[in-house]
């Protein structure tokens, strides 16, 4: 069982990471946060997903896309590239490091909490995979959509499976990176 000020820690996290890697860029996108009630109103072709475990829990973290011209025109934005030099796997290396600093923000803010956590490489699937997370047991999710004026949607995804009862509170401001900073996780 999750406890209530475990959820509330968890919620503030996840709102904190999100806003913390729209703010990475430096592209002129005005941003607008959304809650999401359940998976069904995630509309996105495919997902990024990370997985962060210690002996307490397992929280999966996911970045759900869409391939599409306005997404290829902010990839090539933020990498500061003609569109044209942007292929298939340098969007998707692009996008598995945007969804790594979105989980590294949680998985550092809860290390001040559980020190033995472990963290994934990003792993890019289609949106069908989603329709398996009904199995992993998890006992809390959230969900929020980033839309842009430009078109660009973005929907964010926090998954926990506890091993037990996790109760904690996290005290401080989550770990913020800033864009010229180099990370290493």
């Amino acid at each position: 069982m999750i406890s209530k000020a475990a959820k509330d820690s968890l919620s503030t996290l996840f709102q904190q990471a999100i806003k913390e890697t729209l703010d990475l860029e430096n592209n002129p996108h005005q941003w607008e946060l959304q809650p999401l009630e359940g998976y069904s109103k995630v509309r996105a072709k495919e997902f990024i997903i990370l997985t962060i475990c210690s002996y307490d829990f397992r929280l999966l973290a996911t970045l759900h896309f869409t391939y599409n011209r306005p997404t290829l025109h902010y990839v090539s934005e933020s990498l500061q590239l003609p569109v044209g030099q942007v292929d298939r796997a340098r969007f998707d290396d692009y996008l598995g490091e945007y969804c790594n600093h979105y989980c590294g923000i949680i998985k550092r803010t809860l290390g001040s909490v559980f020190p033995h956590l472990g963290v994934s490489t990003p792993e890019k699937l289609k949106e069908e995979s989603a329709l398996y997370f009904q199995n992993l047991e998890y006992e809390y999710a959230m969900y929020s959509l980033a839309s842009s004026k430009n078109k660009v949607h973005f929907s964010f995804g926090l998954f926990i499976c506890p091993a037990g009862d996790l109760d904690f509170t996290i005290l401080r401001k989550a770990y913020s990176a800033k864009a010229e900073e180099i990370e290493f996780f």
